[in-house]
């Protein structure tokens, strides 16, 4: 990759992070853009190309996205304080960006089943339009009579780390093939360590982000002075209060204890999301197993609630 390749990426890292950073406040691509040194028409380009989908279709959909979490996590909050906690400055406006991207309007949701058909291979999501909608909030509400799981709240301190992109890491195949290639370019940087662990990461929501644009990142941490390169760029993780759920399993326990963290956990109880992405910590290779077997620890950014309203 050439230097120009990459400081493009490395410029359109630091937009993402920025939106990421800051979901409630509205960031312009021309911002964006005078931040990066590029033209408005550049940065859209090259964002367009890396991300699947413009800067400006970014900053609404994180922005419902964290409105989709507190409404998940604080049930007993109104619209109104929804979206006034998300950047709307109306609720109205709330309303209308969320029967948009999902086709009812937000009164109508439970505020528990997911919203679209994340994570499904493209031929099942398909079938996932936002005329379905109706029929999935039928569907796919956890189990709240299920044995629950230990869960503990941690600090965690701020991490310098190379990332990697996986697209559509939920094929197995795929999945390992990134792995690979990013543990070969750790191998020739000399940054494999026994002391540090692969970890996987997204800063997007598999219940309610579509499929199309879902983003899911292997990361590793690294020396100070390591050079991003290769498609990899390099990321400085803030210090966070989290919720961890530590998990040994095949992928339905790998699915039960997501679900049972995100969808049962965090909503009843004192916490509320974080903004900073969730994680995975692995700390046995699963490639030996065909992707199949998985001991880790799920990590999801807490901090402590406002209270009701």
């Amino acid at each position: 990759m050439s230097k120009v390749e990459q400081r493009a990426i490395a410029a359109v890292e630091r937009a993402h992070m920025a939106v990421r950073r800051n979901p409630s406040q509205i960031v312009t691509l021309e911002e964006a853009a005078a931040q990066a040194g590029y033209s408005a028409s550049r940065l859209h380009a090259i964002f367009s190309d890396r991300y699947g989908e413009t800067f400006g279709a970014l900053v609404r959909r994180v922005r419902l996205e964290h409105a989709c979490r507190l409404m998940r996590a604080r049930r007993h909050w109104s619209l109104t304080r929804i979206a006034y906690q998300s950047g709307y400055s109306e609720s109205s406006d709330f309303t209308r960006s969320f029967r948009r991207a999902y086709g009812l309007a937000p009164s109508r949701w439970d505020r528990v089943a997911p919203l679209n058909g994340a994570r499904k291979n493209e031929k099942n999501r398909q079938a996932d339009t936002i005329a379905a909608c109706d029929t999935v909030l039928m569907q796919a509400a956890p189990d709240t009579n299920a044995p629950t799981w230990p869960v503990r709240i941690e600090a965690r301190p701020a991490q310098h780390v190379a990332v990697y992109p996986v697209a559509e890491a939920e094929q197995t195949g795929r999945l390992r093939e990134g792995w690979d290639q990013f543990e070969a370019w750790l191998s020739t940087r000399g940054q494999m360590r026994t002391d540090r662990l692969m970890m996987g990461l997204s800063y997007d929501s598999p219940y309610d982000t579509p499929g199309s644009v879902y983003r899911f990142e292997l990361a590793y941490p690294v020396d100070p002075n390591t050079k991003a390169g290769a498609g990899v760029v390099i990321r400085d993780l803030p210090a966070t209060q989290a919720a961890v759920l530590s998990c040994n399993g095949d992928l339905e326990v790998f699915s039960g204890a997501w679900d049972y963290l995100c969808r049962i956990f965090v909503p009843n109880s004192p916490w509320e999301p974080g903004l900073g992405p969730t994680l995975e910590t692995y700390f046995d290779d699963p490639r030996p197993s065909g992707m199949t077997l998985w001991n880790m620890d799920c990590i999801v950014p807490v901090q402590r609630s406002g209270g009701a309203e």
